[in-house]
């Protein structure tokens, strides 16, 4: 895309480190997906349908029966309470990528191994300064902002 200033910008772009073995793409602005969406070939759609998940308030702590690995609930769970907070499904999607590509969902996955600088969680919080690890740093956010839930969780 063009900016104001002439300037090109990617809305596409396929990382240099990008291989056969590690396929990786990143994608800018606003993402519109039409047709169908799939997360490890499970279809993203409505919620799963019924009430089998997600809806109103937030998610229901159930799984639609095609969901049975601790990972795909893992991705079920943060699609579910996205759309329940809210978010559009693009949104939503955008979210479970994120996720995917910093720590496969995993809310405690931890980067350094404690170490200060590294980073903590599903969307591995990291303390750019340097002074903290990242699950203090999370923690210290959770804190501030009033959050009581257990840090390594969803």
């Amino acid at each position: 895309s063009k900016g104001n200033n002439g300037a090109l910008l990617n809305v596409l772009e396929i990382p240099k480190d990008s291989t056969a073995e590690n396929r990786k793409l990143n994608l800018y602005g606003e993402v519109k997906v039409k047709g169908n969406f799939y997360v490890n070939d499970v279809k993203i759609d409505t919620n799963g349908g019924g009430n089998s998940g997600g809806g109103g308030g937030g998610w229901n702590g159930k799984y639609p029966p095609e969901i049975t690995s601790d990972r795909d609930k893992r991705y079920w769970q943060i699609w579910a309470m996205a759309i329940g907070a809210g978010f559009s499904k693009q949104a939503a999607a955008a979210l479970l990528g994120n996720a995917q590509g910093e720590s496969d969902a995993n809310p405690t996955a931890d980067e350094g191994g404690g170490r200060p600088g590294f980073g903590y969680g599903v969307w591995q919080w990291t303390d750019s300064s340097g002074a903290s690890s990242g699950r203090v740093y999370m923690i210290n956010l959770m804190t501030r902002a009033g959050v009581t839930d257990n840090p390594d969780t969803i």
